[in-house]
């Protein structure tokens, strides 16, 4: 602000200035008029106001006298000169993945006139040809603290790391600053690895002829999948006809455009997503969802995922899905028993039994240890060499396995958590439920006695812990 000749403690100021912190507080900006008598006095009545509004860096003085003086002596008047400057920040860049095409996009296609989902199509591809670029990597940089004409301190965020590596049919190219693929398959993200799975193509089906398919990589099955043979691939599997029963190993999705006509003694298991026309008398575990366009007849299946059947119906057998169903229609007249389990993920089920029984194994032979170790220790004085060196192998064996039972009493406790986040699951039946159909949700269970017109939707009540049947159908729950 400018001032007048007279300012607060009667003292007589010679000059007319005013001084103007930048509104990012980076800098002191001077203005003055070329007449301002004395250079040195000026100067001093400048630093004397930086101290009145707490301004911590000092200016260059000698730069100072030396814009005054040309000021003068030119007859210009000084506007905004540059008196003080703070230390700017430097901004990270954070890193950041940027995929060159929609390769992952899970959602299937839908017709425009008929609004009809394609449940064999899907909106991403997959695919590509040899030496294509598949995604660029912008790397992080730290950025550097600043600091204001105050003395404050101007933090900046910490960049944020992205974690992307190539895998073996993918390299890095500097010049693109990105991953190219080095041959021709099907693009794959696992982890935080990037990579080209070559897809094994199958013309005839899977057979006498091919015999037992093991392949490191996605296959697609131009025919049936015969029973009694075996199917283990790291990728995706496409069968273009029906698998009958047979064992199967899927390390992404399996997708059977026809059905599934399995048999409960064999079992097929997937890391990703099941797409069938209908599922039959199948054992199968998966960490995707599943999406039976017609029907899942007397299967086993469980899921840590969820279970679509909307359009089609359940009937007879147990279906589990950590995330919740979603069927047309559950059971028949014949009351042919139907299981439906949502809210329990097996594969937690499983780690957590596990662990329970490792750290009862550990706690029975901790009990055989301890007493070992007293008798020794008591007798402490009186060991031999080499008792002494079974003491301290005990006591050694003994911080392990209490160790042991700790880490896994951690894990289970973690499992637990992860276990309880399931609770709001649920079971929604579109149009029909008939009698005899279990509704199991968490930890609660529903056997429905009378046909029930839907929609039913079988969801935890918060207050009472109980199953709570609705026909509130909330899609965004979905």
């Amino acid at each position: 602000m400018m001032e007048d000749t007279k300012t607060q403690n009667n003292r007589e100021v010679e000059a007319v200035f005013d001084l103007k912190v930048t509104e990012d507080k980076l800098a002191v900006l001077l203005s003055c008029p070329s007449v301002i008598g004395n250079v040195e006095t000026f100067a001093e009545q400048v630093l004397g106001r930086l101290e009145e509004i707490n301004v911590k860096i000092k200016p260059d003085v000698e730069a100072l006298l030396k814009v005054l003086k040309e000021a003068q002596s030119q007859g210009k008047d000084i506007v905004e000169y540059t008196l003080i400057k703070g230390v700017p920040p430097i901004m990270p860049v954070h890193g950041k993945i940027e995929w060159s095409d929609d390769y992952f996009n899970e959602e299937y296609y839908i017709d425009p006139e008929t609004k009809r989902i394609d449940f064999h199509r899907r909106l991403g591809d997959p695919n590509v040809e040899k030496d294509v670029l598949l995604v660029k990597v912008t790397r992080e940089k730290h950025g550097k603290n600043g600091r204001d004409v105050f003395g404050r301190i101007i933090t900046v965020p910490r960049a944020k790391k992205v974690y992307l590596q190539g895998g073996s049919n993918v390299l890095w190219d500097e010049k693109a600053g990105g991953f190219v693929s080095k041959t021709a398959g099907r693009v794959v993200k696992r982890g935080h690895t990037v990579d080209i799975d070559e897809t094994m193509f199958i013309k005839e089906g899977i057979g006498i002829e091919t015999g037992n398919i093991v392949h490191k990589g996605s296959i697609v099955v131009n025919g049936d999948i015969d029973s009694e043979l075996s199917v283990d691939v790291s990728g995706d599997i496409e069968v273009r006809g029906l698998i009958y029963a047979c064992d199967i190993k899927c390390g992404g999705n399996l997708t059977c455009k026809e059905g599934i006509n399995e048999n409960t003694a064999k079992k097929i298991e997937v890391k990703g997503d099941i797409l069938a026309k209908y599922i039959m008398n199948a054992s199968i575990e998966t960490y995707g969802q599943i999406v039976a366009n017609r029907e899942i007849f007397q299967s086993k299946i469980k899921s840590k995922n969820e279970i679509h059947c909307k359009k089609g119906r359940v009937l007879g057998g147990e279906i589990m899905a950590a995330k919740g169903i979603y069927v047309g229609e559950a059971g028949s007249k014949g009351n042919a028993k139907t299981l439906l389990i949502a809210g329990i993920d097996f594969q937690l089920q499983n780690k957590l039994k596990i662990n329970d029984e490792n750290i009862k194994k550990l706690k029975d032979a901790l009990k055989k240890l301890k007493p070992v170790h007293k008798k020794l220790s008591n007798m402490r004085n009186y060991l031999k060499a080499d008792q002494k060196e079974k003491l301290t192998e005990l006591e050694f064996k003994i911080s392990e396995t209490e160790y042991g039972i700790k880490s896994l009493e951690a894990e289970s406790k973690e499992i637990r958590k992860e276990i309880y986040s399931n609770k709001k699951a649920r079971i929604v039946i579109y149009d029909l439920v008939y009698p005899g159909v279990v509704l199991r949700v968490f930890d609660s269970q529903y056997i429905v006695e009378n046909a029930l017109a839907g929609p039913v939707v079988a969801e935890i009540d918060p207050i009472t812990g109980e199953i709570a049947l609705s026909s509130d159908l909330n899609e965004e729950k979905e």
